[in-house]
């Protein structure tokens, strides 16, 4: 049936992983839990040459993925995207959405796969902007995830709670100083205060 974004039927054009050999750039898009399960398929597409983004959430998907293929190959990157799926219905706000946010892990320049992606995405409708401490952003949002996510699925409340309510903004406030301390025991420094 494809899939439908914001009203519009996509059909997909899919492949094996063992039909596609030393692509040039590889997009990591999965739940975090069947990344394992995947590593031999991207094992199969990529080459010498190939540049591999991982677009799912949290700080440690770049590690797995790079552990199976070798870290050269791995460009650091966040996906910053506000959606809902129901079925194979994808609805979401193209003018809010931030995008894709891209750099190397230790450089704060652009370099030439930094630029090469950035060429890509130009002429489409990818929101590309580069960042000069990537791992940083990737630890602000996790830490964005774990505490507001996690107690919005626990509670069941809205994205407004962090505001109405001292005790959500609690709960908000004690998970973003603790992932901000797990960061700051692995040298990276992030607003230690919670920020909606």
């Amino acid at each position: 049936n494809g899939i439908i974004i914001n009203g519009k039927q996509y059909f997909l054009n899919v492949k094996e992983p063992q039909e596609l050999t030393d692509v040039d750039l590889l997009l990591v898009s999965s739940k975090q839990d069947a990344l394992v399960g995947m590593l031999d398929d991207i094992k199969c597409m990529v080459g010498e040459n190939t540049i591999v983004m991982s677009l799912l959430n949290g700080v440690t998907s770049e590690e797995i993925i790079g552990d199976a293929i070798g870290m050269e190959h791995i460009l650091y990157s966040v996906m910053r995207i506000a959606s809902v799926r129901i079925g194979n219905e994808i609805t979401f706000n193209p003018d809010i959405t931030a995008g894709v946010f891209v750099g190397e892990k230790g450089i704060p320049e652009k370099t030439e796969r930094v630029q090469a992606v950035e060429e890509l995405f130009k002429d489409s409708d990818v929101r590309f902007t580069f960042m000069e401490d990537i791992v940083r952003d990737m630890w602000m949002k996790y830490a964005g995830n774990i505490s507001q996510n996690l107690p919005q699925a626990v509670l069941g409340v809205g994205y407004g709670a962090y505001s109405d309510s001292e005790h959500v903004n609690f709960i908000a406030s004690a998970l973003w100083k603790e992932v901000a301390q797990v960061a700051k025991a692995k040298g990276i420094s992030i607003a230690e205060e919670f920020q909606l």
